[in-house]
């Protein structure tokens, strides 16, 4: 008796349910036609790739620049500076003229105040690449072949968070009184170090924040050396004068080494020399 009553009792509130359902069903139905159809759920944007403006396009800012200083009617108009007489910044790199002569002259490249020179011993000092396109300068070298010549690195090498790319690799023959850009094809970035192949004056390596560059003229024309070597910041480079090998250190990626038989023949001369 009791097992038929659970039956009936199952069968009521299936019942039940049934007639719950069919009541309400209609009422939800209506309710759901009548809401406005939801929108698709919009897109995550792309994240924004930031990249620093192209060199050629800096360097055409500064030379409409120049133009306009030459063909101003007020271009006789003088500034005159107030101060503050402690001007300073970060010293990224120093260069000193050798052999002695009656005293030491030096250049310093500053991370955000330009190219100084001293000819006296770091009594005085006077800036040399004031009125160039870039204030940023991570590497000054002076040519072991020849005193007069010098090269500067133009764009920050200490990697910071408001670092500036410059405009690549300037020239002077003239102990910095006037530069020339010989960047030619590297791309955009910092220049963190420039080495004359002891062997050829005439043979350049650069070292930037995207690997090393090579130029067999002078710097009409650059490529890159190697293709194995990590894209990463190149912070310095060697040339060993005896075995010619090429050693850079990077930034996180080690220290690399290259032959540099391939770039330069009177090298292979040399190097067959110190053999013998």
């Amino acid at each position: 008796m009791m097992l038929g009553s659970r039956r009936w009792s199952s069968r009521i509130l299936a019942a039940a349910a049934v007639a719950i359902a069919a009541v309400t069903f209609p009422t939800w139905l209506n309710a759901q036609a009548a809401k406005p159809p939801q929108k698709p759920a919009a897109a995550e944007p792309k994240p924004l790739r930031i990249t620093s403006t192209d060199p050629a396009l800096r360097l055409k800012g500064f030379d409409q620049h120049a133009a306009m200083k030459q063909t101003s009617p007020f271009k006789d108009v003088k500034w005159q500076f107030l101060g503050p007489n402690n001007v300073s910044g970060r010293a990224i790199d120093i260069a000193v003229v050798a052999p002695k002569g009656r005293t030491y002259t030096m250049y310093v490249a500053t991370a955000s105040g330009g190219l100084w020179k001293t000819t006296n011993e770091a009594t005085t000092w006077e800036p040399v690449f004031d009125q160039g396109p870039a204030t940023t300068i991570g590497d000054v070298t002076v040519a072991p072949s020849n005193a007069n010549i010098v090269w500067i690195g133009t764009g920050e090498a200490n990697i910071f968070r408001s670092s500036q790319a410059g405009i690549c690799v300037y020239k002077s023959t003239d102990f910095g009184k006037t530069w020339t850009s010989i960047a030619a094809n590297i791309p955009g970035g910092p220049v963190n170090v420039i080495r004359e192949d002891p062997a050829d004056k005439n043979i350049l390596y650069v070292g930037t924040d995207t690997g090393v560059y090579v130029t067999t003229d002078g710097g009409k024309k650059w490529d890159t050396l190697g293709a194995n070597l990590p894209a990463t910041y190149v912070h310095d480079l060697i040339i060993h004068p005896r075995d010619n090998v090429i050693v850079v250190a990077t930034h996180g990626r080690g220290m690399w080494a290259v032959d540099a038989e391939p770039i330069n023949k009177k090298a292979q001369k040399m190097r067959r020399f110190f053999e013998n």
